[in-house]
């Protein structure tokens, strides 16, 4: 391991490069006490075959997935150059249209992949949304984290929350996830790219509230203020 990318309660995520085929490749770790919790770890692992079973320019590929001698689990992605959307509109406040187009179009076919194949996402925020420059500096919008996603079989669905349990980002849930339903779909997360396309483009979130209960009222009672009224400059078309 190279250097160390990010860190949080559950385990860090580190540059590091395979030396066998002399590959740089991010590899995510997570700490043993937390894998000896039986959702965590199958959350981390759920992420592995999300990622894996969709192929797409736009998702993060997964290379491989292992446990460390210490017994901490891990999984081993492509290394990514750039920064989170959310990096780019704390910086910039928001971005402009054309840009938004390049990012969004390619989000939103990558989901739609993940949906094709049986997946949805659950909590696509800016955080999730990596601007890459790849070798010949081209910018790839890449979606992260699926370990909350939701995995439907062909018997059956996989899904790691009991019922009534409300998960993802609150204020870019959909009505439906923020009432805490079981029966979402994809259009759950046509609903929170369009509230990050509505941030990147106004600068504010379509729903703000001083607390979390809060902002679940708004989003389940409340009609979203046309973006118009909040960035009268924006071209309309």
């Amino acid at each position: 391991m190279n250097r160390l990318l990010g860190s949080g309660a559950s385990g860090s995520v580190w540059a590091a490069k395979n030396e066998l085929i002399d590959r740089d490749v991010a590899l995510k770790v997570m700490r043993p006490d937390v894998a000896e919790d039986a959702v965590a770890l199958q959350r981390f692992f759920n992420e592995a075959k999300a990622s894996g079973r969709v192929r797409s320019s736009s998702i993060v590929e997964i290379l491989d997935l292992g446990q460390a001698e210490d017994g901490s689990p891990f999984l081993v992605f492509e290394l990514l150059d750039g920064e989170g959307l959310d990096a780019k509109l704390a910086r910039e406040g928001m971005i402009e249209p054309e840009a938004a187009c390049e990012i969004f179009i390619s989000v939103a076919k990558a989901l739609d992949l993940a949906h094709s194949q049986g997946i949805i996402h659950r909590d696509l925020k800016p955080a999730n949304i990596f601007l890459h420059r790849d070798p010949e500096g081209n910018m790839i919008a890449k979606i992260l984290d699926f370990g909350i996603s939701k995995i439907f079989e062909t018997n059956n669905n996989f899904t790691l929350t009991r019922t009534g349990t409300v998960v993802g980002s609150p204020a870019y849930m959909a009505p439906e996830q923020a009432s805490g339903r079981e029966d979402l779909d994809g259009r759950a997360d046509v609903w929170s790219l369009g509230v990050v396309m509505y941030e990147a483009l106004s600068g504010t979130l379509p729903h703000e509230a001083p607390n979390y209960n809060a902002l679940m009222v708004r989003i389940l009672t409340q009609d979203v203020d046309p973006m118009l009224t909040r960035k009268p400059d924006l071209p309309p078309k």
